[in-house]
């Protein structure tokens, strides 16, 4: 320690002199500064308002209900899945009838056709018949194992020509009808899902008009979480100047010890 004295703390002939002494203390006291108490006042105030504010429900509503489209789109689809449609329930039932073997039988419409066609067949049949007894008359055969085999023949061939006509007629118009009809099947319940698809692009638009009307409910509900947090914001604000260099004061009390 520096002993003041008529030389400032040195001796005579300019030599500093230092001295033993007791032991200090020093104190330092942080103040807010004058001019800033009333902020300081006004943030404890907010605060404390905002710690007693009791929870505010948003009273808005949060999310869309479903509009006309969609409740339109809903009620065709159910309709659909209960009752299907009235193609489609065709085209069902001729699947059905298909695999139940209600086709198997000969086309009727095809009867006038064969027997039409037949007519020819049996005329050729009677006329080489008669050729036939003719000529084994004229050579004294008639009645005879040559003649009867000569009828065998051509009741061979007509029974032949018979069912080959058959065959052409009726085989083969009834499986193209069966394929026309198996055809239309599919076709049936194509349209079945053709409705379907005009029942969701119906369901899609209402999703596009619901879509819309959610995003202009969730801005309100931000509106609303934007008021509520502005006290915060601006409590938080007050608080950053005293946490700056401007908020605060210190000062700072020293005590001598003794000699």
């Amino acid at each position: 320690m520096r002993l003041p004295n008529k030389f400032n703390g040195c001796s005579a002939d300019g030599r500093r002199l230092y001295f033993k002494g007791g032991g200090g203390t020093s104190t330092t006291v942080q103040s807010i500064p004058t001019e800033l108490k009333p902020l300081a006042s006004a943030y404890t105030n907010k605060a404390i308002d905002l710690a007693n504010t009791g929870y505010q429900a948003y009273g808005g509503q949060r999310y869309a209900n479903m509009n006309g489209y969609q409740n339109q789109a809903v009620n065709q689809i159910s309709n659909l899945a209960n009752n299907g449609t009235a193609v489609g329930n065709a085209g069902e039932n001729l699947v059905n009838n298909t695999l139940n073997g209600d086709y198997l039988n000969n086309n009727p419409y095809l009867d006038a056709s064969f027997k039409a066609q037949s007519g020819a067949v049996t005329d050729a049949y009677n006329d080489a018949t008669k050729a036939t007894d003719a000529t084994m008359a004229r050579s004294g055969a008639f009645g005879g194992s040559a003649w009867q085999q000569a009828q065998q023949n051509n009741s061979d061939t007509l029974a032949k020509n018979l069912g080959n006509l058959s065959t052409s007629v009726y085989a083969s118009n009834y499986a193209t009808e069966r394929q026309n009809q198996v055809n239309a099947a599919n076709q049936a319940l194509n349209y079945e899902n053709q409705a379907y698809a005009g029942a969701n692009q119906l369901m899609n638009a209402g999703n596009t008009v619901q879509d819309q009307a959610q995003q202009k409910l969730d801005y309100g509900y931000q509106q609303y979480q934007d008021q509520q947090n502005l006290p915060y914001k601006q409590l938080a604000a007050m608080s950053g100047v005293f946490g700056s260099n401007l908020g605060s004061t210190s000062t700072t009390n020293s005590t001598g010890g003794g000699k």
